[in-house]
């Protein structure tokens, strides 16, 4: 967190170190020399940094500890000139633990601010310990945060921040300085007199040519020219002013834009651009990220970044709404929020670092057997072709690699260039080839890639491919045959004759299995696309995994290929699986226990063109070499649904006998392949769907429950997670619920009060309004006792604890051995997960949460003393995640977090752990993948996750009942102020862990269930406490056990203080008067009420009691 709020609350550009000065002209003005850091302060928001001056030197030492605080901000006043461009400063690194983030803020007098993330040259902190670098921090990457009025005055700006957080960092800062430039009118763009467009026999190109700033792959335009000018193009050459204007650039005009600079292009041309490519018009980029700088002219003509030129005054302005080209920004979240017209060319996270050599790709647009050693960085050529929706994608183009990046042992990083092939969405009928290296020329002369730049600009402008390619079902039996459509498209301007041919290829690719017909001819008109099908007979086919390949064949020429798969099912051919079971609080391979590591998916795998049974093959196998071996899948039950969405299924659509056809079959297919690969598939059913539902709603559910249990009680490895994240809100207005809601509202009072007086009597802070039977569900006030607020927060856990019954009673019904659970939010505000896992088999949270948070998260959700492990359902980097939703450069992933959280779950007793997610997506922007997009390689993040799995599985884990627990006052945890107690009880868990006591976890309601091998109980503020409890804990003590109280435990149920004799009785000690009332603490310093030992010894700050053959430590003082 920085301050309180997540990275993703604001825009954030990165702020990158440039290696040489902007090119507008700049005037440098010291704000501190550091002789002294005399004007440096702790910024008082909740953190703390250490501040310091280097001895002997003019520089600022800061250091921040991660553990008690999640950030820490050194603070002085500063005043900025209107035209200021930049902050620029040295930094030298001492220590920085993965993670760990440097930031620097302005702040306005009313509280607004405006934030940039240092990112120094594309690498993180930790990559920099013991180098000095040079930092130029644009003022165009600072996003506004609307902490004060809300309302932008950034002239106002009157104070400075450099801070850290996220982990353990320390470093020195030296040169502070701010950078102006000169304030200038807009010049013009370059534009050609009297421009002529050159016409050639294979079609009219256009090169761009200006003075965009110099980049080592920037390629030369009269080269480029030269080039396809001999291969029979047309070449014109278009200046940046031609460019944007948009009766120049047309797709009648010109077949093929020329982009030679890499990110670089005016940012005038923004929309004659994108007008372009919407009405057919392709490009050819080189260089780097395209569209990437939008860049504006200077004084001398010289065309510079945008972001050079914006200053403090402009931070104010409507020109910092920048029209983002390409998708590398957007607004803050996991899709981006991307506008459908952002060109989806390249991702800043998948960045090749370790190419070698280049190699053909089966595009057919370079000759077979291409290969040359070439070490070179840049991005790699992936793209994001599609809606954008990370469940419900919608594809719009095909990617086809051109040219493949191999590294120094011929494993594949990626593509070093692709072309993208659009089909649908705004850009239809337009392609798009871009390369993204950033340190090589690779159309310079004497380069290979220069000589097949002629077959290159070809295959963009004939644009003529295949897409689309699938099986009608994803699975099969042997009596059925496999029904194969393909569409062939014909996106240019002439038509063509081609052939598609279809072969298949069964698992092992020996030997094939017949497609009817083989082949199909056809000609294609220019604008026309072509559904062609072909059959093929499953009882031909040996395998349990078809291959089925697509060739298209244009005047002889292999132009395209594209591959998807089916699964036979057959008994013969049904894998093993997992020897799968879970038992005394662990998951077991056979009979050895171990930590099971895991990932998910979202509901896109049933969904998205780009899955089918074939990826989903390559993807388990990836899955169990990795030591992943539990697949969650989310998003299950709106695809019953033939327009599956969020909402497109209700609960009561439930009810059906069987699942329809193309569910039931890719379901059947992803069970198969996960037994094959020995991957535990755990099913999460629902998502998006209330929990407060009717009878009959509840009985679908059950039905469906059933339904899917049954249809795999045979299949070992199979797990049910009834839904993600559930939660009901605390209805705060009356008249809000529906009927049967309130029905069993009244049911829920009249079971406890039994009479109206009774009620009452309970709800004098907020009284009924109506009899029983007739109580409207809604909370009362914020008041502590107020009785209606805490009925009102338990009910909602017995609506919930109703539908889990429901749920699970239908999964035991289909089958009793199929493990089930709720993959649970890590807050107690959504649910009180304590009180919502009885009938669960195992307990199951998602967290992600910090370290020093998790680890509270996980410890108080242990409920391994009823034999229910905790487990990890969901955790990622949001490091990275913030990364990606701030367009920052991300070559190295944040993989100590995943070692963290996986190291603690395993030595706190937990079963399982499963990232989210499994890869990044190709069809929308998702940031949480361990796999690159587009079928690209493994991060390293995933290849860390591997070796931490494979180590743990060395380890025979084995639970043991601890002789210390913790006993958490779950009532007190309900209702008005529970928050308090909640962030008492992490305290409580934070202590214990840091004091590294062996500790178990009980609620209690749940005393009966301690284990005979406690010996002490820790029992903090537990404010309202149970009779029952109370007596439990009472009998304990007299049995010989200890137990360590803070509090007040005089409170009854109702909140009520009526029960002042069991301080006496459990305590020792007599009730004198308060301090302060319940949860409401005044200061730690002092105890909430006042008592005298009658029987107790009394201690500074506790009483010991012996009770029976035990004690009790109790202390007045709400720890």
């Amino acid at each position: 967190m920085l301050n309180g709020l997540t990275l993703c609350a604001a825009v954030f550009a990165s702020a990158l170190l440039h290696s040489e000065p902007s090119s507008a002209p700049a005037t440098s003005i010291v704000i501190d020399d550091f002789r002294t850091v005399d004007a440096w302060t702790v910024n008082p928001d909740g953190g703390f940094i250490e501040i310091s001056r280097d001895a002997g030197r003019r520089s600022m030492r800061l250091k921040f500890v991660a553990g008690k605080f999640s950030w820490g901000n050194a603070a002085r006043e500063v005043s900025l000139p209107r035209n200021t461009s930049a902050i620029e400063f040295d930094v030298f690194v001492h220590n920085a633990q993965h993670g760990a983030y440097l930031a620097v803020w302005l702040f306005e007098p009313d509280g607004d601010g405006y934030l940039a993330m240092v990112n120094v040259g594309g690498k993180s902190l930790h990559e920099l310990v013991g180098f000095q670098r040079h930092v130029r921090v644009p003022i165009d990457s600072f996003g506004y945060q609307p902490r004060g009025n809300k309302a932008p005055e950034p002239l106002m700006i009157n104070k400075m921040l450099i801070g850290l957080g996220a982990a353990d960092a320390e470093i020195s800062v030296a040169n502070l300085v701010l950078t102006t430039v000169e304030e200038r009118a807009e010049a013009e763009l370059a534009r050609t007199k009297n421009l002529t467009v050159k016409d050639g026999p294979r079609g009219r190109v256009a090169v761009l040519q200006d003075r965009f700033p110099a980049r080592p792959a920037n390629a030369n335009p009269e080269v480029l020219a030269k080039k396809l000018s001999q291969a029979g193009y047309g070449v014109t050459i278009l200046k940046a002013g031609d460019l944007a204007d948009p009766n120049i650039l047309t797709s009648q005009s010109f077949d093929c834009l020329i982009l030679p600079y890499g990110p670089s292009y005016p940012d005038a041309a923004s929309d004659s651009i994108k007008a372009y490519l919407k009405s057919g018009g392709c490009f050819v980029s080189m260089g780097g990220y395209v569209f990437d700088e939008p860049c504006v002219p200077d004084a001398g003509g010289k065309l510079v970044n945008v972001d050079a030129t914006v200053t403090i005054e402009d931070l104010g302005k409507a020109r910092l709404e920048k029209r983002h080209l390409n998708t590398r920004f957007g607004t803050p979240g996991d899709t981006l929020g991307l506008d459908p017209e952002q060109i989806g060319t390249f991702d800043p996270g998948y960045i090749l670092t370790e190419v070698n050599r280049i190699v053909g790709a089966e595009s057919g647009v370079l000759p077979v057997g291409f290969s040359q050693p070439l070490k070179c960085r840049g991005y790699a050529a992936c793209a994001m072709l599609g809606s954008n929706n990370p469940v419900f994608p919608e594809k719009w183009g095909r990617l086809v690699p051109v040219l493949e990046g191999l590294d120094k042992l011929n494993r594949p990083v990626g593509p070093v260039g692709s072309i993208a092939y659009n089909y649908a969405g705004p850009y239809a009928g337009s392609a798009w080839a871009f390369f993204g290296i950033t340190d090589v020329d690779l159309f310079a002369k004497g380069r290979p890639m220069l000589e097949h730049l002629p077959q290159l600009v070809a295959a963009v402008t004939r644009r003529v491919f295949l897409h689309s390619l699938a099986s009608e079902f994803a699975c099969y039996t042997k009596d059925e045959t496999a029904k194969i459509t393909c569409k062939a498209a014909n996106h240019g301007k002439k038509e063509v004759a081609v052939k598609v041919s279809f072969t298949a290829a069964q698992d092992d690719l020996s030997t094939r299995a017949e497609c009817v017909p083989d082949s199909v001819s056809v000609r294609l008109k220019a604008g026309e696309t072509a559904l062609l099908e072909t059959e093929l007979r499953v009882r031909n086919v040996k395998s349990d995994l078809v291959k089925v390949t697509a060739q298209l064949t244009c005047d002889g020429q292999i132009i395209d290929r594209m591959e998807t798969g089916f699964v036979v099912r057959d008994a013969k051919l049904v894998p093993s699986g997992p020897a799968f079971s879970y038992n005394n609080n662990y998951f077991r391979v056979g009979d050895r226990p171990i930590l099971f590591s895991g990932t998910n998916v979202t509901g896109a795998i049933f969904h998205s063109q780009n899955e089918n049974p074939l990826v989903w093959d390559r993807d388990l196998a990836r899955m169990s070499d990795s030591g992943l071996n539990i697949l969650r899948v989310l998003h299950f039950s709106p695809f019953l649904s033939e327009k599956p969405g969020v909402s497109s299924v209700k609960p009561i659509d439930l009810a059906v006998d069987r699942l329809p056809p193309k569910i039931e079959r890719q379901l059947d297919a992803l069970v198969h392949l996960c037994r094959k690969h020995n991957v535990v598939l755990f099913l999460s059913l629902h998502d998006w769907m209330d929990v407060a539902l009717s009878d009959e709603e509840l009985a679908a559910q059950r039905k469906f429950a059933k339904l899917i249990a049954s249809c795999y009680k045979d299949v070992p490895g199979f797990m049910i997670d009834i839904q993600n994240e559930p939660h009901l809100e605390l209805p705060r207005e009356a008249g809000k619920q529906p009927p049967h809601v309130n029905q069993l509202w009244n049911d829920y009072l009249r079971a406890k009060y039994n009479t109206d007086e009774a009620l009452k009597q309970a709800w004098k802070t907020s009284p009924p309004e109506a009899e029983l039977g007739k109580i409207d569900y809604h909370a009362g006030t914020d008041a502590w006792d107020d009785m209606r607020t805490f009925d009102a927060d338990y009910f909602r856990n017995v609506l919930v604890n109703r539908w889990i019954d429901a749920n699970v009673s239908g999964i035991k019904e289909g089958n009793p051995n199929t493990p089930v659970t709720v993959g649970f939010l890590q807050e107690y505000w959504a649910l009180n997960k304590l009180l919502c896992s009885d009938r669960l088999d195992f307990a199951n949270m998602h967290s992600y949460n910090s370290i020093d948070v998790l680890r509270a998260d996980i410890k108080l959700f242990d409920r391994r003393f009823v034999g229910k492990s905790i487990s990890l359902g969901e955790f990622g980097s949001v490091v990275d995640h913030d990364k990606r939703i701030r367009g920052e450069d991300n070559p190295v992933q944040d993989y100590m977090r995943f070692l963290h959280k996986g190291h603690y779950v395993f030595g706190l007793g937990g079963s399982f752990i499963a990232n989210w997610c499994w890869k990044d997506m190709d069809d929308a922007v998702f940031p949480w993948g361990v796999n690159y997009p587009c079928g690209g390689p493994r991060k390293d993040i995933l290849k860390a996750y591997r070796n931490q799995s494979l180590l743990l599985r060395q380890v025979r884990p084995a639970y043991k009942p601890q002789l210390v627990y913790l006993v958490v006052p779950v009532q007190s945890m309900l209702g008005a102020k529970g928050d308090a107690v909640v962030r008492a009880l992490y305290r409580q868990v934070d202590a214990l862990l840091d004091a590294r006591v062996d500790f178990g976890v009980v609620d209690d309601l749940h005393l009966a269930d301690l284990p005979s091998a406690a010996k002490l109980l820790i029992y903090p503020v537990p404010m309202n406490v149970p009779d029952d409890a109370y007596d439990r804990i009472k009998s304990f003590v007299e049995r010989g056990g200890i137990v360590c109280i803070s509090g007040d435990v005089s409170y009854d149920e109702l909140r009520r203080r009526t029960r002042t004799e069991r301080l006496t009785e459990l305590c020792g000690v007599r009730f004198v008067s308060e301090n302060y009332r319940n949860v409401e603490w005044g200061s730690k310093d002092k105890p909430c009420i006042n008592v005298e030992a009658v029987g107790a010894v009394k201690h500074e700050r506790y009483f010991l009691y012996n009770l029976g053959r035990g004690a009790v430590y109790y202390t007045p003082y709400p720890l």
